[in-house]
This record gives structure tokens, C-alpha cells and sequence, in this order.
């Protein structure tokens, strides 16, 4: 079509070769208003040339600007995504210390105060009931030294372990439990006559505490229980032993 047009208007001056030429009468003014309608197409022409051009101009541009937002706002994304899986990690990591560490302090628990403790708590207590039912009255003293040396030992337990109760505090019943034993080995184990006297045998703060086993054999099996949860969480699994 643009072709057909170019050779039309090379028609039209060749048919003025006054106008082409630079002579004749018309004028450039006279060729312009006998031929508005092929300089009206022209104009046209180009005019819908020039939009087409912006159209696409604009149009690629357009397209452009919204690839570069769309990049913009994929780049955001995968930097929050960033940095939100970074603090997933770091609070999965975190936890994973707590755990652990708490997995630890159960097992210190256990082997260095709570263990130990209810072993000598036992003991004490059968080799007590054996005494006072008068088993053991031929071996009166022995037996009475025997219980000082249990009652010392468990004394420095608690007070060397106090930091591993898991109360936070020492309970009633294991301060019953120190302040007896301290006033029994002051007075029953001196001698194979060695008694309380009434106004201490009478006294709460000084008499035995019956409910202090059953208080650490609890408090023991709670601590097995959360330790053992506390493995299957942490800790790495044991290889299978070959059959």
C-alpha cells in the first residue's frame, strides 16, 4: 500500500512539470490545494504511522516496567523468605539447645542427687525398721554408728547437691529430713544408751519425716519421665545391636 502511494504522488509531480522542473505558473501554494487530498493522506499516513510506532514503543515499554516490578517484588519475596527461613533455623536451633541441655540436667539429676539419694533413703529405712523391732539389739551400737555414717552421708548430699532439686527450693519434707538426722547422730550414736531427750522426741522439726521416700521416689520417676521424653526428641538413636 505505502508503494502504491509513493508512486501516485511521483505521477501527480510529473504531470506538473512546472512544479518539478522549477518553472511553469502553478505554484507550490496551487499544487498544495489541488492536491489537500493526497497531502491529507500523507498526513494521515504518517500520523498513524507515528502512533503505531508509540504504540509499541509504549507498549514494550509498559511491558517492561512490569517485568522489572514483578523482579523488584520476587527479590523482596526471596529476601523476607530468606531471612524468615534464617530465623526459623535459629529458633529450631535454639530449641534443639534447650533440649538438649535440659536432657543433661535430667541426667545430673538423676545420677548425682535423686539416684543416690533414694538408695540411701532405702537402706537407711529397712536397717531403722530392722533396729527398732529388735533384730539387731546385740549389735546395738554397730547398728547406731551404721545409721550416722547414712545419716552424714545423706546430709552432704543435699547440701553439696541443692542446685539439682527440681523443686527450685528445698521441700519440708528434706529439711525435716537434714535437721533430723543432724539431732539424731548428736545424741543416739555417742553410746549404746543414747536417746532423745522427751522435749526433742516431742518436737515436729525433729522426728523423722515417714513421707520423705515417697516424696523422692515421685519426684525420681517424674524426672525419668521427662528425661526419657526428652531423648526420643534430642538425642541419636542407638545403632542396632547384631543378633
Amino acid at each position: 500500500m505505502d508503494q502504491d502511494f509513493g508512486i501516485c504522488l511521483l505521477r501527480a509531480i510529473k504531470c506538473r512539470p512546472g512544479l518539478y522542473y522549477g518553472g511553469g505558473d502553478m505554484s507550490v501554494l496551487d499544487f498544495l490545494m489541488e492536491y489537500a487530498p493526497i497531502t491529507n493522506l500523507v498526513s494521515s499516513f504518517l500520523g498513524a504511522t507515528i502512533a503505531v510506532f508509540l504504540g509499541g514503543y509504549l507498549r514494550e515499554r509498559g511491558r517492561q516496567l512490569a517485568i522489572r516490578h514483578d523482579f523488584e517484588h520476587l527479590t523482596e519475596q526471596l529476601a523476607e523468605n530468606t531471612t524468615l527461613t534464617k530465623s526459623i533455623e535459629s529458633r529450631l536451633s535454639q530449641a534443639d539447645w534447650l533440649g538438649r541441655s535440659e536432657f543433661e540436667y535430667r541426667c545430673q539429676q538423676l545420677s548425682e542427687l535423686y539416684g543416690p539419694l533414694y538408695g540411701y533413703l532405702k537402706t537407711t529405712h529397712d536397717l531403722y525398721d530392722l533396729w527398732t523391732g529388735g533384730r539387731l539389739h546385740d549389735r546395738n551400737l554397730d547398728v547406731k554408728r551404721l545409721l550416722a555414717e547414712q545419716n552424714d552421708a545423706i546430709v552432704s548430699l543435699v547440701r553439696s547437691k541443692v542446685h539439682l532439686l527440681d523443686d527450685g527450693e528445698m521441700p519440708p519434707s528434706l529439711i525435716r529430713l537434714i535437721t533430723s538426722s543432724i539431732v539424731w547422730n548428736l545424741y543416739c550414736s555417742i553410746s549404746e544408751e543414747g536417746a532423745l531427750p522427751p522435749a526433742l522426741s516431742s518436737d515436729e522439726r525433729v522426728r523423722y519425716p515417714i513421707d520423705v521416700i515417697a516424696y523422692v521416689a515421685s519426684k525420681t520417676e517424674e524426672i525419668k519421665r521427662r528425661r526419657d521424653e526428652l531423648y526420643s526428641r534430642f538425642a541419636f538413636p542407638q545403632p542396632a545391636m547384631p543378633r
